[in-house]
């Protein structure tokens, strides 16, 4: 490769960071090809101190048929550089004076995200930000701005340290298969297709109940209004999404289900049973009573739920429409167990079937 005014040896600069110049030529340099270590040798740093920096600026883009490849981008580096080195206050108070303050209030106020699901919707539409989602939460709780402590959505909610999980054997579920017996590569979330369910209920006194099926992979929600809390209601939902997946898809979309022991799901023969040909269309695993933490995914959602739906709300006002939107705003809320991609864009990604429910 011929050499150019941008290979140019670099004036040596040992025990110095890199600076926002030299990130930018690492950029240049990989999307010709340089190896890693010619680029250390061009910059006169050591290779470690490149691939750290390359690690550091890395980014995940899907391409238009909705493949993933990584790429280094010298602006994230350098905004996570800036946050990591202290640099995030000024820069913070500044971002203040300007349109970021403006699009993230309304982000954690009005749609109910948090900082760090704010920051990555105002990123996706190409907004400067140069500062970390702690560095918010830390600007939040010291000057209140640009939303109070208080307004955040799990302000004061986490629990403090845990205590020993115990499980207990369910008495009143003797036939259901226990989740022991599911298999690992269900446990690792190895596949798409297996779901958490669970049912929300609302204001006491009121009969309609929202039925929650979570993947377990993509972390894709289905939720489904009820007319009340009774096994029939269950059997009828799953009926449902059956009748508009068809029997073969929903097989291939719905390998298996893990629910409680509440009394509604006790009916595991009905739950698994097809609609159509009467053979076994799903496969019901039961959680232990008391541990709701064996379907993390789901109690993960109906916090996000509850967001919106707070508790003490009465759902017998509601419409499938009205939890069509609910439903829609968390399967494209930014996660970040997923690097602020959302369950729809990691269900497309991973090819699992999707559909609306009819109101």
């Amino acid at each position: 490769m011929k050499s150019t005014q941008d290979d140019c040896i670099a004036p040596s600069r040992k025990g110095k960071h890199l600076n926002e110049s030299e990130r930018q030529q690492i950029e240049r340099w990989l999307l010709k090809g340089l190896p890693v270590k010619q680029i250390a040798t061009l910059l006169q740093r050591h290779p470690s101190s490149i691939y750290r920096e390359i690690k550091r600026g890395t980014v995940t883009n899907i391409r238009s048929d909705l493949r993933e490849y990584q790429v280094y981008r010298a602006q994230r580096a350098q905004e996570d550089y800036l946050c990591n080195c202290g640099a995030g206050g000024p820069y913070l108070k500044l971002a203040w004076d300007s349109e970021i303050a403006k699009r993230l209030h309304p982000l954690m106020t009005v749609n109910k995200m948090s900082p760090y699901a704010a920051i990555e919707i105002a990123r996706q539409e190409n907004l400067n930000i140069n500062f970390s989602a702690r560095s918010l939460y830390n600007y939040i709780h010291q000057y209140n701005y640009p939303i109070t402590g208080e307004q955040l959505p799990m302000k004061n909610k986490r629990k403090k340290g845990s205590k020993p999980r115990s499980v207990r054997l369910a008495r009143n579920n003797v036939k259901g298969e226990s989740i022991e017996k599911r298999p690992i590569e269900i446990n690792e979330r190895d596949e798409v297709g297996h779901w958490e369910m669970d049912l929300v209920v609302g204001a006491k006194g009121g009969k309609k109940v929202l039925l929650v099926l979570t993947e377990r992979k993509t972390r894709y929600e289905y939720i489904i209004l009820l007319k009340d809390k009774s096994q029939k209601s269950v059997i009828w939902a799953l009926n449902k999404i059956e009748r508009q997946y068809g029997s073969k898809l929903f097989r291939e979309t719905f390998k298996s289900i893990t629910c409680d022991n509440g009394s509604e799901f006790l009916d595991f023969q009905s739950l698994e049973k097809s609609l159509f040909n009467k053979t076994r269309r799903t496969k019901l695993y039961y959680a232990h009573p008391f541990s709701s933490f064996e379907r993390g995914s789901n109690e993960n959602a109906n916090r996000l739920i509850r967001r919106l739906l707070p508790k003490k709300t009465t759902f017998d006002t509601l419409t499938q429409n009205d939890i069509n939107r609910l439903a829609e705003w968390m399967n494209r809320y930014p996660r970040r167990i997923f690097k602020g991609k959302s369950a729809r864009l990691m269900a497309r990604t991973e090819k699992l079937h999707f559909i609306k429910f009819a109101a």
